[in-house]
């Protein structure tokens, strides 16, 4: 963390400090205090700026993910950061019942960072066919790679693993593959404007006879934006 977010390290070695001199029992090692003059010209990350992040789940799982965590959009995307629907979906998604329930291939809308592909891929207990990675937009598909690459051996065999291909889906003009049979999306409902090019989506793939599944969580942000998916 110190070499790639200085000022957040910096940030919570000031906090141990504090904690340390609130205690009386305790001794502060120098190296905090060498550490902090080290470290002192550190800057907040700007907006555009890029941080590594391990996310850790119940199961002990830890996924890596490079994003933008002080963009809220940015280059006509929403994509450059984590969300919290995604880690509740991925969180979900890594239940023994529910994995037992996906027995063909799967396909995520919008997948942003990456954040519930990925976490997919490194659960071992997930034994599906092949994971379908897509976003609409294709700046997106290279840091999705890259992030898989923190996280997996891209140039081992994944034991275990499901194939995977990251492509681009545009709703309303691309189409889901024959193969899926389960369709994820995190954080996808936060414009009332693409909601129907996404309910076209699903239901292009349910009328097919393939998609037997869908599931999506949303962050609660904007009643009406909410009640335009709910209808």
């Amino acid at each position: 963390i110190a070499n790639t977010n200085g000022y957040y390290s910096v940030s919570v070695v000031k906090k141990l400090i504090d904690l340390f001199e609130s205690c009386d029992t305790m001794e502060i090692n120098e190296e905090f205090y060498e550490f902090l003059m080290e470290k002192l010209q550190c800057r907040p990350l700007q907006p555009t700026d890029t941080d590594i992040i391990t996310y850790t789940f119940q199961n002990g799982l830890e996924v890596r993910v490079r994003e933008s965590p002080n963009l809220i959009s940015g280059l006509g995307t929403t994509g450059l950061r984590t969300w919290e629907a995604s880690l509740y979906l991925a969180d979900y998604l890594m239940r023994p019942d529910v994995l037992a329930s996906i027995d063909a291939d799967v396909l995520e809308l919008g997948c942003g960072t990456g954040m519930v592909s990925i976490s997919m891929l490194k659960n071992r207990a997930f034994h599906s066919g092949k994971l379908f990675i897509t976003d609409g937009d294709s700046q997106l598909m290279e840091r999705v790679n890259d992030n898989i690459k923190l996280n997996i051996d891209t140039s081992a065999s994944i034991t275990g693993n499901p194939n995977y291909e990251i492509r681009k889906l545009w709703w309303g003009e691309d189409y889901i593959p024959d193969s899926v049979h389960t369709v994820l999306a995190a954080d996808v409902t936060y414009d009332a404007s693409i909601i129907p090019d996404l309910i076209n989506v699903f239901n292009e793939g349910m009328s097919q006879g393939h998609v037997s599944t869908a599931l999506v969580a949303a962050t609660k942000r904007n009643e009406d934006t909410l009640a335009v998916w709910e209808r």
